[in-house]
């Protein structure tokens, strides 16, 4: 192995090692389009950060190019974590200057990443690892598209004389704003009668983005059976296609509510001042949809500090929800216990408790650069080695 062959072997060699958390990143989709957008119009879309390493990660994003001062991202990715073989869901939000001239704009998300344990101990040995780079294009049109269609279409069995709840994805594929004109009609087992036909609540969609519009209908007198659900759209004179599912009414009390509280995931380690997510998991283990919401008592030396509540979600049969929260670590740091349960309609789901250390040093950090460090000094002493040995050959 000649001088030149040994210096670029340890050069590769720290560089693995010094990004390997990094190339457990991964993003999708890997880039974002924005087509046939109006001046003045808005888009957003939802990309997926993906860690399948085995170490937090603390991500930091900026923006570049010509369009950057027209794209926010929600959550904002300053100093966001995005944990151990876990994803962190983002948008990509576009807001259009009326003035603007139609064409073709760039932008790139650069995401770089930074070990979550160097962050929060404020290592001198913090590095900032290589990231991704999410390509933006956005494309201005002067053309108006009205388009939107139903994406998706979900009922739950209800029990007799309770209300069918329904629930209506519907995908705005146009470059306005619009407001679907949607029936839903209750129709007997072989489709031969109708029994309830009414009116989808209206609700305005922006451009690009998808919503869920929730509705209930009387089934007051309706007999125990089957049935199905027909939603129809319209758009000005046109009909879009129909979404039909059937659904059963049950006898009072054959619907059993059952929800099983999974997992809860909080940081082990943060600073004072840092915002944290936690996150709870609720299993929906019955046949019926659970609208669920997680409650946490946040306790330091015995004594309560915060009490967190996540927003409202509808969960469906066999479906996992997942219930997230926010904590602000006071100044003063110190070891904070969370005692986390979920509800779901009248019933609760037994507690999970987890902790947070505000520390400014992590032993598992340090030991981590202990190691670091003792393989690259290995690497420097092969070098010199292989140099020393060539001088004397000569």
């Amino acid at each position: 192995m000649n001088k030149k062959t040994a210096i670029s072997a340890a050069i590769i060699t720290i560089a693995l090692i010094l990004s390997q958390d990094a190339l457990a990143i991964g993003i999708s989709p890997g880039s974002a389009t924005f087509d046939n957008m109006m001046r003045g119009g808005y888009g957003e879309q939802t990309l997926g950060l993906s860690n399948a390493g085995d170490n937090d990660l603390v991500i930091i994003a900026n923006l570049d190019g010509q369009a950057k001062s027209w794209i926010t991202i929600e959550p904002a990715l300053v100093n966001a974590t995005l944990p151990k073989r876990g994803t962190l869901l983002f948008k990509i939000k576009v807001m259009l200057p009326p003035s603007v001239s139609t064409g073709t704009y760039n932008a790139t998300l650069q995401l770089s990443t930074l070990n979550l344990e160097d962050f929060t101990s404020g290592s001198s040995g913090a590095k900032v690892m290589p990231g991704l780079s999410v390509p933006i294009k956005i494309i201005v049109s002067g053309q108006e598209l009205i388009d939107y269609e139903i994406q998706g279409f979900t009922v739950g069995d209800t029990e007799k004389d309770e209300p069918i709840k329904y629930a209506i994805i519907v995908n705005n594929k146009g470059n306005v704003q619009v407001t679907p004109n949607i029936t839903i009609e209750v129709l007997n087992a072989d489709k031969s009668r109708t029994f309830f036909t009414e009116e989808v609540p209206k609700t305005a969609i922006l451009p690009s983005t998808k919503q869920t519009i929730e509705g209930s209908i009387d089934s007051e007198g309706m007999k125990i059976g089957r049935y199905w659900l027909r939603a129809t759209a319209y758009l000005r004179d046109r009909t879009l296609p129909k979404k039909e599912i059937d659904f059963n009414i049950v006898a009072v009390g054959a619907i059993s509510l059952s929800g099983e509280f999974t997992e809860l995931i909080i940081p082990k380690t943060a600073s004072p001042g840092d915002k944290v997510r936690v996150t709870a998991y609720l299993q929906n283990t019955c046949d019926k949809v659970l609208d669920a919401q997680s409650s946490c008592e946040v306790l330091s030396g015995g004594k309560i500090v915060d009490n967190l509540e996540s927003k409202e979600l509808r969960v469906e049969p066999g479906a996992v929800g997942e219930l997230a929260s926010y904590f602000t670590v006071p100044s003063g740091g110190g070891e904070y216990q969370f005692k986390c349960l979920i509800n779901y309609q009248s019933k609760q789901t037994e507690t999970r408790e987890a902790t947070l250390t505000a520390s400014g040093v992590s032993s598992q950090g340090g030991a981590s650069n202990i190691l670091l460090y003792g393989v690259i000094g290995l690497v420097v002493i092969v070098i010199l080695y292989l140099l020393y040995s060539r001088t004397r050959r000569r």
